[in-house]
């Protein structure tokens, strides 16, 4: 779910670490927001107005970069929402810090943090993308296999992809920067440009 949050949401891979569940008693505001009607999202949102611990260890989960609350492009709805009810039956099989309710947990309970989620990334890209793209019946696969051998995907690669998919849906500039939560239209312009 969190690379979900950040090919539809945007998120930068520190700034998922940091998403609470809806009942998160933290910030007296739910970490994540879901209204629907009629079986359709109208909204999502999700709270990072503000970096909280969300482990009785103290250790930090990661950075938000911009402090906001994120509401999602309505387009990418019908990816989030099913990956959100998925991972919530999935959370519903591990024990969780309830002072915390991270969205992201270790099986000790506590919530995941950015070093451990990039570590994750890695092992995914490495243990199961790469085998399944070398052995595509799709020379693109293949080849983009080879590329994956000698350069790292980075999580944040993500939020790349997600900016993109907002250019090529004809958003504007003033739009793409605030669904990517930036200060400046300067990286928007970039991917527009691109």
């Amino acid at each position: 779910f969190a690379i979900v949050l950040q090919l539809f949401a945007g998120l930068r891979p520190s700034e998922a670490m940091n998403v609470r569940q809806s009942d998160s008693p933290l910030a007296g505001t739910p970490g994540i927001s879901c209204e629907t009607s009629n079986g359709r999202v109208k909204s999502f949102k999700i709270d990072l107005q503000k970096e909280l611990i969300l482990r009785s260890d103290g250790i930090t989960t990661g950075k938000i970069k911009k402090e906001r609350h994120v509401l999602t492009y309505g387009g990418f709805h019908r990816y989030i929402y099913p990956a959100y009810k998925r991972h919530l039956l999935i959370l519903g099989r591990y024990p969780i810090e309830a002072d915390y309710k991270p969205m992201f947990v270790l099986n000790n309970g506590k919530a995941m943090t950015y070093p451990v989620y990039v570590q994750r990334i890695q092992k995914l890209i490495t243990s199961h993308l790469k085998p399944l793209l070398r052995t595509s019946h799709d020379e693109r696969e293949v080849v983009f296999a080879r590329e994956l051998d000698s350069r790292r995907l980075s999580p944040h690669t993500f939020r790349h992809v997600f900016t993109v998919m907002l250019v090529i849906q004809g958003l504007d500039v003033g739009t793409i920067q605030k669904f990517r939560g930036d200060s400046s239209p300067e990286s928007a312009l970039a991917y527009m440009k691109n």
